[in-house]
């Protein structure tokens, strides 16, 4: 890790705990930036990066499956909506 990113990390933490600090505090997030003199838009730039970070750090090895790589039993699978997943194998067996 570099300086760059030393300095990042830490800015991070830092924002964590201020994150927590208005939790905390009952005040609105426009209140608190207020008191603590800060922008509304500084406070939702490093919650957004905090998130990203968070994010790459719990799900780091998500990569796509190209469709060559799914077997050939599971490539006539149907998205019909995002709860549900039907087969055309299984539709051709009841129809």
């Amino acid at each position: 890790m570099n300086v760059k990113q030393k300095l990042h990390q830490a800015r991070l933490q830092e924002w964590a705990g201020r994150f927590a600090e208005q939790k905390s505090s009952g005040l609105t997030v426009r209140q608190w930036c207020e008191v603590n003199h800060f922008s509304f838009h500084t406070y939702n730039y490093w919650k957004h990066l905090l998130k990203e970070e968070v994010v790459d750090q719990v799900l780091p090895y998500i990569v796509p499956i190209p469709v060559s790589a799914v077997p050939e039993y599971l490539s006539s699978l149907e998205a019909t909506e995002v709860s549900s997943i039907r087969s055309n194998c299984a539709i051709r067996a009841n129809g």
